[in-house]
């Protein structure tokens, strides 16, 4: 299963709801709150190209503490996509744990996964906690790059698969990216191979940079991305802060009033 499909132009999003005269935006239907612990929400209808749906937020007996389900579904309860939430309302971040969009409904027009991933990061700014962490399996790493998720790679293996991808990359205008990448995977895993018990903070903050700007040059080329053809190998995980979603609040609530969600950073 794969949610490229669901992908969009980030530069190509426009707000058809906004009011052109004094730039003040209402939704058509209001989110009712309740002041749980976390926080959460009413079943609220949106509109997709599926017709007329539902956004909801449950908490399934089979699913463990602290566990919710975000689903978009139609009016008789058919799920169209999911993604399992962990809660970790002590340490302040939430854990996705899977995302699940039905095979039929991953074309881009849809949106479904996009829908998904707002909704997550709408839990986060509501609940005030300070990030959304996740690992993504290689296919599903530029799907959530698009929506401000950065790379939080912290053991060696990460470091050193994301590193090699770059340095076997086929992507155009990355030969300044793949040099520093060389140079990097060559100091820290041959000429002497790092250990698990080396402070290796600062390889893994210069790998996460260098595969920040590589998955930038990725979407700067804007070439498609299909499942034959992935710049990474392997997966690693990503983490989107609550200060960072808030520094891209323009980018979100156009996709906010996109949907038509009663909700802005």
């Amino acid at each position: 299963m794969t949610l490229f499909n669901t992908y969009m132009n980030p530069n190509a999003i426009t707000s058809n709801i906004e009011n052109a005269a004094n730039k003040v935006w209402h939704a058509t239907r209001p989110i009712q709150w309740h002041s749980e612990n976390p926080i959460r929400f009413e079943k609220y209808k949106i509109h997709t190209k599926l017709g007329e749906n539902l956004l909801t937020f449950n908490y399934p007996d089979d699913v463990g503490p602290f566990n919710y389900l975000i689903a978009v579904e139609n009016p008789a309860g058919f799920d169209y996509g999911t993604e399992l939430l962990h809660f970790n309302m002590f340490d302040r971040y939430i854990y996705s744990k899977n995302v699940q969009v039905g095979e039929a409904y991953q074309d881009s027009g849809f949106r479904i996964g996009e829908i998904l991933k707002l909704t997550s990061i709408m839990m986060m700014v509501k609940n005030n906690l300070e990030k959304i962490k996740l690992y993504a399996p290689n296919p599903f790493v530029l799907f959530h790059a698009k929506y401000k998720f950065e790379p939080d790679i912290k053991t060696l293996k990460e470091s050193s698969n994301a590193l090699k991808s770059v340095m076997n990359s086929k992507e155009a205008n990355m030969k300044p990216l793949q040099e520093k990448a060389r140079e990097l995977f060559e100091a820290a895993f041959k000429n002497k191979p790092a250990s698990n018990k080396d402070d290796n903070s600062g390889l893994f903050k210069e790998t996460n940079s260098l595969i920040s700007d590589f998955i930038q040059q990725i979407f700067k080329n804007d070439r498609k991305i299909t499942p034959a053809r992935q710049p990474f190998t392997e997966g690693f995980d990503l983490i989107l802060t609550n200060e960072r979603a808030t520094e891209n609040k323009e980018f979100f609530n156009k996709l906010y009033r996109e949907h038509d969600i009663d909700f802005q950073i």
